[in-house]
């Protein structure tokens, strides 16, 4: 019979699809594991098996073989740990300090719940949990981070070590990086711009530095992001991906378990009903893997603060936000162009009217997201067939009133003459050692890119302009959603790309509809030079050629019952 617990429900349904992909040849490395395709954080098994084996109400509470299974667990944990202490993220990261870290997590918290549960046949996996975190100390006092997030992990796991150990070097090594200042701005983002992944983490390993060290300081960051997470919702609650550096770009994610933690332990901090909205969103995207539960086994009674009564209607759905104003994305229109792979405090502008969801972007070739109901534009850019730049990313973003915004970048072209003799010399005559950049420009062209856009209700208008330079080859591209349904006057040229061939398209989600007005074929290029189409998405293409002035238009709309 299913738990009536609806969270402990998911706790065993995962258990039960986590039994059937378990290693159990004993002679085998990975006994005591699960297939990594299925389970690729090494430590995160635990999160479903120690609550289901300590929580009142799980099914599994004290169950014998349950607890035979754990014990494998820690004995596979510990049998992967290196002589470093460290252990290593399963292709990818070796020897791994952070990974480490993020393994530390889990085991601190299961092991914190395993003491806290007063069951005696856990005792040998509680023993089995302290010397694999004893071990990793050397590691973790040691080793070094590859991205940003992974000082707040470490800082993290530094503060639960301390917790249990009390080795003031361990205080001594979080502070390390806690004294470089935390890596966010006055809008509420982290470095890595990563609203589903990373936000998330970040707070809750840094919520730990804070609580054990008695560091208010950190607080004030959690708060700062998780307030910025307001304005970062699809209609449907899928989160705001379409500007992130890290791997959830794109992506269709929902908050997850740690916004469900993190949200739920800072709404018990500061009775804020928005946090504790967040956490309630969340909640209903529980993926089963146990993190929430395990918390409630850890920090009841703040956990119960947290549970608040805050519904949906605690968070907006009309607003419009500018994020970074005054701020330019990290690009060079000069040839070649310059563009940081990582845009932080990049400009972004948020609006949403209840069904209606836009994303203005600078700093990356998709400029535009439009979302209404459950149809996406997942992304617009402009291409130019201008010394190879293909898809313009844009420097500046600025208001020009409350539902008008320009992106603005400034295209240099130009070619180079000959060094001078004795710069030449000095590279030794290798050609492909000289200085290049030293060379004299000729030829200089300037094209000034510049694209306004605004919206109504139900409507949002691109105004191109680039009327600088003649017969240049121009694209605007619209990446929908691969699922959409899609119709009008086009020509299929790959299988997830179309000619517009008319002035008008539709892009159809089950009931919501946006209809694209005044596109073109003035050419018959599929794509640019050095441009590429996302495999994940299904393209539109209206192509122009300049000089360019046209105002482009997409109407949202839902289907009538005749329809």
């Amino acid at each position: 019979m299913e738990n009536t617990d609806p969270a402990i429900a998911a706790l065993e349904a995962e258990w039960a699809r986590l039994e059937k992909v378990r290693y159990t040849d004993e002679a085998s490395y990975g006994f005591g594991s699960f297939n990594p395709a299925v389970m690729f954080d090494i430590a995160n098994f635990i999160h479903v098996s120690i609550p289901l084996v300590a929580h009142p109400n799980s099914s599994f509470r004290r169950d014998a073989e349950l607890l035979r299974r754990i014990q494998e667990q820690i004995d596979y944990l510990r049998r992967i740990q290196l002589p470093s202490g460290c252990i290593s993220l399963i292709a990818c990261n070796i020897d791994s300090p952070p990974d480490t870290a993020f393994a530390v997590h889990s085991v601190a918290l299961c092991y914190q719940a395993a003491v806290k549960s007063r069951i005696p046949e856990l005792e040998g996996v509680i023993q089995g949990m302290r010397q694999f975190m004893e071990h990793t100390l050397p590691c973790l006092l040691t080793g070094g981070i590859h991205t940003p997030n992974h000082r707040w992990v470490l800082c993290g796991a530094l503060a639960l070590l301390y917790e249990i150990f009390g080795d003031e070097a361990l205080k001594k090594r979080a502070f390390d990086y806690i004294g470089e200042g935390f890596d966010m701005n006055a809008a509420g983002e982290w470095t890595e711009r990563s609203n589903a992944i990373y936000n998330p983490i970040c707070n809750l390993f840094l919520y730990h530095a804070g609580r054990v060290f008695q560091y208010e300081e950190a607080y004030a960051s959690i708060r700062q992001n998780l307030s910025m997470m307001r304005y970062m919702l699809h209609p449907g609650g899928a989160v705001v991906t379409e500007y992130s550096s890290r791997q959830d770009l794109g992506e269709i994610m929902m908050l997850n378990e740690d916004y469900e933690v993190i949200c739920r332990l800072m709404a018990a901090k500061d009775g804020n009903p928005q946090f504790g909205a967040l956490a309630n969103l969340a909640a209903a995207n529980r993926d089963g893997k146990g993190k929430s539960v395990l918390y409630e086994l850890v920090f009841p009674d703040e956990m119960k603060r947290g549970r608040s009564a805050s519904s949906l209607k605690d968070l907006p759905d009309r607003y419009t936000v500018l994020l970074n104003e005054g701020a330019r994305a990290r690009v060079s229109g000069t040839i070649p162009p310059i563009r940081q792979a990582v845009h932080s405090g990049a400009p972004i502008v948020r609006h949403r009217n209840g069904k209606l969801s836009v994303t203005l972007m600078s700093g990356q070739e998709n400029f535009l997201y439009v979302q209404y109901g459950s149809a996406r534009i997942v992304g617009i850019k402009l291409s130019l067939g201008w010394f190879g730049i293909a898809g313009v990313p844009f420097s500046d973003l600025k208001r020009i009133d409350e539902s008008r915004y320009e992106l603005s970048l400034q295209l240099e072209g130009s070619y180079r003459g000959p060094l001078d003799h004795s710069l030449a010399a000095s590279a030794g005559g290798a050609f492909f050692d000289m200085p290049n950049e030293q060379r004299e420009k000729t030829h200089i062209t300037a094209l000034p890119v510049v694209i306004g856009v605004e919206w109504g209700a139900r409507e949002v208008h691109v105004d191109l302009r680039v009327d600088a330079v003649p017969h240049l080859f121009a694209q605007l591209i619209v990446a929908s959603d691969r699922m959409a349904e899609l119709s009008g006057d086009m020509t299929a040229v790959m299988p997830n790309a179309h000619l517009l061939n008319g002035n008008a398209a539709r892009i159809r989600q089950a009931r919501d509809c946006m209809e694209i007005v005044a596109g073109a074929c003035e050419h018959d290029f599929i794509t640019l030079r050095n441009d590429h189409l996302s495999p994940n998405a299904q393209h539109l293409i209206c192509n122009y050629m300049t000089p360019l002035n046209r105002r482009f238009t997409i109407r949202c709309s839902e289907l009538t019952t005749k329809e």
